[in-house]
């Protein structure tokens, strides 16, 4: 990680949104390509992101090791993805488990 990257991911750590800010615009394609990677719609990729980026926004002071920043970051939007996934399986098997009348 070069050292301007990692000023900024400090300085997110003690609060300044802005540096938050400018880390997220830095990586936005680079998520957006791996959320389209994992679930292949954009409006899942879109909600992978936002909900990736506002866990990582309220998480950013517990980073041990500003160095890991996008590695972190990516793992956090892995899961996001996975879990959306997970929710998309579920409501398949939920709309197509055919309705049986009641006896």
């Amino acid at each position: 990680m070069d050292n301007r990257l990692e000023k900024r991911v400090r300085r997110a750590q003690k609060g300044d949104n802005e540096a938050f800010i400018e880390l997220i615009q830095e990586m936005e394609l680079q998520m957006y390509q791996m959320a389209k990677s994992i679930v292949r719609k954009d409006e899942d990729c879109a909600d992978a992101m936002q909900e990736s980026t506002l866990k990582a926004f309220k998480a950013i002071s517990t980073l041990k090791q500003p160095e890991f920043f996008r590695t972190w970051l990516f793992r956090i939007l892995i899961n996001e993805c996975n879990m959306i996934l997970r929710r998309r399986v579920q409501t398949v098997t939920i709309a197509e488990t055919p309705v049986t009348p009641d006896e």
